[in-house]
């Protein structure tokens, strides 16, 4: 029987995940993870996170990363710039894109766009039927910073990676890339996902520096 949700206590080692949910919380002494796993796929990542032995009786433990193949070329990932950099409106103003990148059945990595309508703000897709074999999601912010909005929160609520492009028309692109386990989130390095982007600045440590 499908089941939505577990929840487990933290040991050592973690037991696999309960099959047949979409998702497991687990308890630890320094907090509390949600974990999920797919084809291709499997993540921990904190929800509250808490100080070490302040939940007493259960061991600590560290959020994990675990894809089942290589990472994302950097050939690949300069094709999808090169793509963000040319998309534009009839006005020849830069809007946004939206990517699939998924596996093939060679375990090889499988490049789609959908067919969708682009604006300066956003992306919409007609046709979606990439979305659900996509270990990864990315789409552009044109000539905006690299960095996930009110609307990429409200939209990205499956269990993939997701990865935004920003700056894509100067020679200071920007990416930014994020676990995301059903409404849950946790920035990461690109390079743990992505062949070393050296075209590429990754974001992630701006975007963990507070906001004035």
């Amino acid at each position: 029987m499908l089941k939505l949700f577990n929840h487990i206590h933290a040991s050592i080692p973690l037991p696999p995940i309960a099959t047949g949910v979409f998702c497991e919380y687990v308890t630890a002494s320094n907090g509390v993870f949600v974990r999920s796993v797919r084809p291709g796929l499997e993540a921990m990542i904190p929800v509250a996170n808490s100080t070490p032995n302040t939940i007493k009786g259960l061991p600590p433990i560290e959020p994990y990363l675990h894809l089942e193949t290589r990472l994302v070329p950097s050939e690949l990932l300069l094709s999808i710039l090169t793509k963000a950099v040319f998309t534009k409106d009839s006005s020849g103003n830069l809007t946004e894109i939206l990517f699939h990148l998924s596996l093939d059945s060679s375990n090889q990595w499988q490049l789609t766009i959908p067919v969708q309508l682009t604006t300066r703000t956003s992306c919409q897709p007609f046709d979606n039927s990439s979305y659900s074999t996509a270990l990864i999601e990315c789409h552009s912010h044109a000539e905006l910073s690299a960095f996930f909005s009110s609307t990429d929160d409200a939209d990205e609520r499956g269990f993939r990676l997701y990865a935004v492009l920003g700056k894509v028309n100067t020679l200071t692109p920007e990416i930014l890339v994020r676990i995301g386990i059903f409404g849950h989130y946790s920035l990461i390095k690109a390079n743990s996902v992505f062949e070393e982007p050296h075209f590429i600045t990754d974001a992630y440590q701006n975007s963990l520096k507070p906001r004035l």
